[in-house]
């Protein structure tokens, strides 16, 4: 069925109305400032309502982080200043930022306070509306796309349809729609220049160059890999003056050019002017002047020795690498990827997309390869500033994909071209359908699968909800937290895995700063095998803003070490300190003694996956009670008097046992009296029968020392277990279920004569 025009118009609205709510869902579920560089973007928006004049450049503004905006020119901090002109900022609110986020284990740049929840004012409101700025420039920009997707196929408007939806549900573009970034001003900048470019290829105007230039100040003005757009216009200009043909004739298509050429000097002398005044930019390797004095002069007028050694070509591919996969998926501050399987799905539907423009513009029924061409060359020149700060840094990680965020519009429309050329031509639009209602699966998802399960906070829980889901716990850490219930997973843990530790903390007092919690893992010698220190919340919360009485639960992702001795249990080590200055809080124990350690206790089970393969042994099938079974046993040793033997057992679960048993080794005489004797909890203690799960296969050796007197003959080994407290043995029956008298089991052992000196 073909598109009428209306109802092109409320397919259009109707793309537009889904970006706008999506948009939403992503601002709405990233905390304030978690995203490139958003405190220093507001703080720049911040100065200009409060202080009507534009920050001197390099003037920091918010010292809490990195480095800020003021080296940017103003044009998109503009925008956000007349947007938020009417709202009350002289709060002059900071970010706090959050000192663990190097570790790794935190993914949150900053700590979220109570003035960041509903309802909004102050500062907050201005975030929140500066990023509604953002959101706007993006819809416009999905609006643009729409417009030259008819410009290249005035009669497909499914083409046009589907990129403007593409670009539209693309997750990183809808990300740097959701913040505050002037990445996104230079997208819809960039995305007006193509629109103004094709247009004016198929209508030549002064009007078209007067409104060309006009978007190649504003990208200007509004960050500097807008210079991109210089020499793309002036290729656009040469070529159109080398046409032969059109409306003009050859006078005026050279005072065109000449026109042209002038507005492109004059923004290119303001340009290095702008950098030249900006004390930050000046000389810098991301400025203009500072990069073709610094780099690209050397490069190519150098020696010969020397020439090309300044750019670092060996890096050029992982570094596009990073920037290809930040500039598709790549949220918070850049720390937060997708799943690789969606890496390589887009670039299975990239590579299909390039084909089919290629087999359109053999077939000579694609677009108009003069639409394409200009595409293309804004494309490249849009490339260079990010290619060429990997080669001069000589960091693989410097150009994350936000800097091409321009180009999303150009690959959606890409996409949709090509995809559509390789589809049946009855199948065209189900298959750009298909595509489309993938990538808005994946789009919805974002929010709820990346996004939101890196910045929750811990909750709040009851003291009788507290009583039965936790184990309790009653240590004090000074005068602040009081640790009073644990949870640990029922799953089986194995080495090299990450394991949750629910933590309970009870808030006595209030606290004037965060406090960092440290909770370890260590084995049954209490040697650490993993852990993580971090502020509440996987980062997220300081313990400033918690209240007095409330109980929080609290999860912690521990990775176990791949070394770590099992089968046994590990132990949870919690200490509280002050980050910085490593001052621990004084810990009371139940017990009311103060300590200087941290708190220790729980058992958590830790096993190889190999505890269920059966080991190598004397077949021997004697069941103790009704849960353990001895599989298994050898002796080893010289068997002399004096010597040590090694005997090892191999018991198999039969079903979970219900406490901890010890298990004995005696060696016993012909009448029965006991000679040697070890006693003991398998594996030294280290895996307690409690922790053994139906059909764990454990692997004992207990080790027995022969009198130096036993004079040679028979003698045997008696093998059993008991419960401590008792002294009383489980019942023990051989393989056909006859009782075993004594509830021992038997193995008769010759000693020899010790070996004389």
């Amino acid at each position: 069925m073909p598109f009428s025009r209306s109802r092109v118009q409320v397919w259009r609205a109707a793309i537009v109305g889904l970006f706008i709510a999506l948009a939403l869902s992503y601002t709405l579920t990233i905390p304030l400032g978690e995203a490139y560089d958003e405190w220093a973007h507001f703080a720049y928006i911040r100065y200009v309502v409060n202080h009507h004049e534009l920050p001197a450049s390099g003037q920091r503004l918010v010292p809490e982080v990195a480095w800020d905006a003021t080296h940017h020119p103003p044009l998109y901090y503009l925008f956000g200043a007349l947007a938020t002109s009417g709202i009350e900022m002289s709060d002059n609110l900071r970010p706090r930022p959050n000192p663990h986020l190097p570790d790794g284990y935190t993914l949150n740049a900053y700590i979220q306070g109570p003035e960041s929840q509903w309802p909004w004012s102050g500062s907050v409101l201005g975030m929140r509306i500066a990023r509604g700025v953002s959101m706007l420039m993006g819809a416009l920009t999905v609006l643009l796309t729409y417009h030259i997707g008819r410009r290249l196929a005035p009669d497909r408007p499914e083409i046009a349809l589907a990129s403007m939806a593409i670009v539209a549900l693309m997750p990183q573009f809808l990300f740097t729609s959701s913040i505050i970034t002037n990445d996104i001003a230079i997208a819809l900048l960039t995305t007006l220049a193509v629109f103004l470019s094709i247009r004016f290829i198929q209508a030549p105007s002064f009007w078209g160059v007067f409104w060309l230039m006009l978007t190649t100040l504003a990208a200007l003005l509004t960050k500097a890999n807008g210079v991109a757009l210089l020499p793309s216009a002036m290729t656009l200009l040469i070529v159109m003056v080398l046409r032969r043909g059109g409306p003009f004739g050859l006078a005026k298509r050279l005072g065109l050019i000449a026109g042209g050429v002038l507005l492109l000097a004059s923004a290119a002398g303001l340009l290095i002017l702008w950098e030249s005044w900006n004390t930050y930019l000046h000389g810098h390797h991301s400025s203009v002047s500072g990069a073709i004095t610094k780099y690209i002069l050397p490069a190519i007028l150098g020696g010969a020795g020397q020439r090309g050694q300044i750019l670092a070509w060996g890096i050029l591919p992982a570094g596009l690498r990073y920037t290809y996969q930040t500039f598709w998926a790549a949220f918070g501050m850049g720390n937060i990827p997708a799943h690789g399987a969606f890496y390589i799905a887009i670039t299975v539907m990239n590579v299909l997309a390039l084909l089919g423009v290629g087999l359109g513009l053999l077939r000579g029924n694609g677009a108009p390869r003069r639409g394409l061409a200009a595409m293309g060359i804004i494309a490249l020149w849009t490339l260079v500033p990010p290619t060429f700060l990997i080669l001069s840094s000589h960091i693989t990680d410097v150009s994350p994909g936000r800097y091409l965020m321009s180009l999303a519009p150009i690959v959606a429309i890409v996409q949709a071209l090509g995809l559509a050329e390789l589809a049946p031509l009855r199948r065209r639009r189900i298959v750009l359908a298909s595509y489309v209602s993938l990538l808005l699966a994946f789009a919805i998802a974002v929010p709820w699968l990346y996004i939101r399960p890196s910045y929750v906070n811990s909750g709040r829980v009851s003291r009788s909800r507290l009583e039965e889901i936790a184990q309790p716990l009653e240590f004090r850490f000074g005068d602040a937290l009081a640790l009073v219930g644990y949870r640990l997973p029922e799953a089986t843990a194995h080495p090299g895995e990450i394991t949750e530790i629910t933590l309970y903390w009870q808030c006595l007092g209030k606290m004037e700063e965060d406090y960092t919690i440290s909770v370890q893992l260590l084995d049954p010698s209490l040697v650490f095998y993993g852990g993580v220190a971090s502020y509440p919340g996987r980062g997220n919360e300081g313990t400033q803003f918690w209240e007095p009485g409330e109980i929080i639960e609290d999860r912690y992702l521990v990775r176990i070490g791949d070394d770590f001795p099992a089968p046994a249990f590990a132990m949870i080590k919690v200490e509280v300190f002050q980050h910085g200055t490593y001052a621990f809080l004084p810990l009371a124990t139940p017990r009311g003694q103060v300590e200087s350690g941290g708190a220790v206790f729980g058992r958590l089970r830790v096993v190889d996956p190999s505890i269920r393969q059966g080991v190598s042994g004397r077949s021997v099938g004697v069941v103790f009670g009704e849960a353990i079974a001895l599989a298994g046993q050898h002796v080893e040793g010289a068997f002399q008097a004096g010597s040590e033997i090694a005997v090892s057992l191999r018991w198999r679960a039969l079903a979970p046992p219900d406490q901890d048993y010890t298990v004995f080794v005696h060696l016993l005489d012909q009448s029965g009296e006991i000679l040697a004797q070890t006693d003991g909890q398998p594996l030294a203690g280290r895996y307690p029968t409690s922790l053994w799960r139906t059909g764990d296969t454990v692997q004992d050796v207990h080790l027995i020392t022969i009198p130096a007197n036993l004079p040679v003959g028979a003698y045997q080994l008696a093998i059993g277990i008991y419960r401590l407290e008792t002294l009383q043995r489980l019942a023990a029956t051989d393989a056909g279920g006859t009782p075993l008298e004594q509830n021992q089991y038997l193995v008769p052992i010759h000693i020899a004569k010790a070996a004389g000196p």
